[in-house]
């Protein structure tokens, strides 16, 4: 029988690793940084840190300039991203 930790962590990586999968498919730079933001709140979120999601969320929407054009140019962001994304879930 798996104790709750593992059953928890277990969840979180199923929820965040669903949203990766959509990333993968995702075309357009809007729909890639919203489930960006939503795969790190994924993982984020049971930490129950409300002042720390606040502050990452605050970052991320100044920064969103930054993330639009690292997605929408030709670069290898995308993919190193994805990369990332996966590292994170093994």
């Amino acid at each position: 029988m798996l104790g709750l930790g593992v059953m928890m962590a277990n969840g979180i990586a199923c929820g965040a690793g669903r949203v990766a999968a959509g990333l993968a498919l995702s075309l357009s730079a809007d729909d890639i940084i919203s489930l960006d933001g939503r795969f790190y709140g994924t993982l984020y979120a049971p930490a129950r840190r409300e002042r720390t999601l606040s502050i990452i969320v605050t970052l991320r929407f100044k920064f969103e300039r930054y993330f639009r054009f690292a997605w929408e140019e030709e670069t290898s962001h995308l993919e190193r991203s994805q990369r990332d994304h996966r590292e994170i879930l093994k």
